[in-house]
Protein backbone atom coordinates (compact mmCIF):
# COMPACT_ATOMS: atom_id res chain seq x y z
CA UNK A 1 0.00 0.00 0.00
CA UNK A 2 1.40 3.58 -0.73
CA UNK A 3 2.25 5.91 1.82
CA UNK A 4 -0.10 8.95 1.45
CA UNK A 5 1.78 12.24 1.55
CA UNK A 6 0.20 15.12 3.45
CA UNK A 7 1.12 18.61 2.77
CA UNK A 8 0.96 21.43 5.59
CA UNK A 9 -2.14 23.07 6.24
CA UNK A 10 0.07 26.56 5.95
CA UNK A 11 1.74 25.29 2.39
CA UNK A 12 -1.85 24.63 0.89
CA UNK A 13 -3.17 27.82 1.97
CA UNK A 14 -0.45 29.94 0.85
CA UNK A 15 -0.52 28.56 -2.61
CA UNK A 16 -4.32 28.53 -2.80
CA UNK A 17 -3.79 32.62 -1.99
CA UNK A 18 -1.06 32.71 -4.66
CA UNK A 19 -3.33 31.69 -7.10
CA UNK A 20 -6.30 33.40 -6.27
CA UNK A 21 -4.23 36.82 -6.42
CA UNK A 22 -3.01 35.97 -9.80
CA UNK A 23 -6.36 35.33 -10.78
CA UNK A 24 -7.87 38.67 -9.81
CA UNK A 25 -4.56 40.65 -10.93
CA UNK A 26 -4.92 39.13 -14.07
CA UNK A 27 -8.78 39.64 -14.63
CA UNK A 28 -8.84 42.72 -15.48
CA UNK A 29 -6.32 42.69 -18.29
CA UNK A 30 -8.15 39.97 -20.02
CA UNK A 31 -11.74 41.03 -19.54
CA UNK A 32 -10.33 44.81 -21.23
CA UNK A 33 -8.64 43.60 -23.83
CA UNK A 34 -5.63 45.54 -23.33
CA UNK A 35 -5.51 48.84 -24.82
CA UNK A 36 -8.30 49.22 -26.73
CA UNK A 37 -10.34 52.56 -26.19
CA UNK A 38 -14.12 52.77 -25.57
CA UNK A 39 -16.51 52.91 -28.47
CA UNK A 40 -19.85 54.77 -28.48
CA UNK A 41 -22.66 54.42 -31.26
CA UNK A 42 -25.05 56.54 -32.49
CA UNK A 43 -27.03 54.07 -34.52
CA UNK A 44 -29.78 54.80 -36.96
CA UNK A 45 -29.69 58.54 -37.17
CA UNK A 46 -32.23 59.76 -39.67
CA UNK A 47 -31.33 63.75 -40.92
CA UNK A 48 -32.75 65.58 -43.60
CA UNK A 49 -30.36 67.16 -46.36
CA UNK A 50 -30.63 70.12 -48.22
CA UNK A 51 -31.79 68.25 -51.49
CA UNK A 52 -31.87 64.31 -50.21
CA UNK A 53 -32.47 62.30 -46.95
CA UNK A 54 -29.50 59.63 -45.46
CA UNK A 55 -29.49 57.29 -42.73
CA UNK A 56 -25.87 56.66 -40.88
CA UNK A 57 -24.56 55.20 -37.36
CA UNK A 58 -21.83 56.88 -36.43
CA UNK A 59 -19.03 54.91 -34.30
CA UNK A 60 -17.46 57.44 -31.85
CA UNK A 61 -13.83 56.51 -30.12
CA UNK A 62 -13.75 58.14 -26.95
CA UNK A 63 -10.55 58.22 -25.19
CA UNK A 64 -11.69 56.90 -21.93
CA UNK A 65 -14.09 55.72 -19.38
CA UNK A 66 -14.76 58.80 -17.97
CA UNK A 67 -14.89 60.14 -21.43
CA UNK A 68 -17.88 57.34 -21.83
CA UNK A 69 -19.49 58.39 -19.20
CA UNK A 70 -19.63 62.05 -20.77
CA UNK A 71 -20.81 61.16 -23.93
CA UNK A 72 -23.93 58.95 -22.25
CA UNK A 73 -24.68 62.27 -20.55
CA UNK A 74 -25.00 64.06 -23.90
CA UNK A 75 -26.00 61.44 -26.62
CA UNK A 76 -29.42 63.06 -27.23
CA UNK A 77 -27.74 66.41 -27.52
CA UNK A 78 -24.87 65.16 -29.50
CA UNK A 79 -27.78 63.20 -31.77
CA UNK A 80 -29.21 66.22 -32.07
CA UNK A 81 -26.15 67.96 -32.84
CA UNK A 82 -25.04 65.11 -36.14
CA UNK A 83 -28.70 66.14 -37.02
CA UNK A 84 -27.81 69.60 -37.37
CA UNK A 85 -24.56 69.41 -39.04
CA UNK A 86 -25.98 67.10 -41.86
CA UNK A 87 -29.26 69.73 -42.50
CA UNK A 88 -26.68 72.19 -43.90
CA UNK A 89 -24.99 69.60 -46.33
CA UNK A 90 -26.52 68.86 -49.91
CA UNK A 91 -25.84 65.28 -51.21
CA UNK A 92 -22.84 66.05 -52.87
CA UNK A 93 -21.84 67.22 -50.40
CA UNK A 94 -21.50 63.60 -48.38
CA UNK A 95 -21.58 61.27 -51.27
CA UNK A 96 -17.51 61.13 -52.27
CA UNK A 97 -14.91 59.71 -49.80
CA UNK A 98 -13.30 62.84 -49.09
CA UNK A 99 -16.14 64.46 -48.31
CA UNK A 100 -16.82 61.95 -46.07
CA UNK A 101 -13.73 61.97 -44.57
CA UNK A 102 -14.04 65.91 -43.95
CA UNK A 103 -17.83 65.17 -42.60
CA UNK A 104 -16.27 62.51 -39.95
CA UNK A 105 -13.66 65.22 -38.93
CA UNK A 106 -16.50 67.59 -38.40
CA UNK A 107 -18.45 65.33 -36.22
CA UNK A 108 -15.45 64.57 -34.28
CA UNK A 109 -15.47 67.97 -33.58
CA UNK A 110 -19.02 68.31 -32.54
CA UNK A 111 -19.05 65.70 -29.92
CA UNK A 112 -16.06 67.26 -28.53
CA UNK A 113 -17.87 71.20 -28.66
CA UNK A 114 -21.10 69.72 -27.23
CA UNK A 115 -19.25 67.77 -24.48
CA UNK A 116 -17.28 71.33 -23.95
CA UNK A 117 -14.02 69.38 -23.66
CA UNK A 118 -12.21 66.43 -26.11
CA UNK A 119 -13.69 63.06 -25.26
CA UNK A 120 -14.02 61.75 -28.99
CA UNK A 121 -10.95 61.19 -30.99
CA UNK A 122 -12.15 59.68 -33.92
CA UNK A 123 -15.84 58.87 -35.63
CA UNK A 124 -16.43 56.82 -38.19
CA UNK A 125 -19.25 55.57 -40.29
CA UNK A 126 -19.83 52.02 -40.71
CA UNK A 127 -22.84 52.89 -41.99
CA UNK A 128 -23.98 56.09 -44.36
CA UNK A 129 -26.88 55.54 -46.74
CA UNK A 130 -27.96 58.58 -48.89
CA UNK A 131 -31.90 58.68 -49.95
Amino acid sequence: MAAVRRLPAPLLTGVAVALLGLAVVFWGTAHHGGDERPIARVARVRAKLKDGVCQFTADVALRDRRARRAFSRRSTEIRAAFVGLLERKSRYMVQTATARESLRAQMRDTVNQVAAERIASEVTLPEFVVF
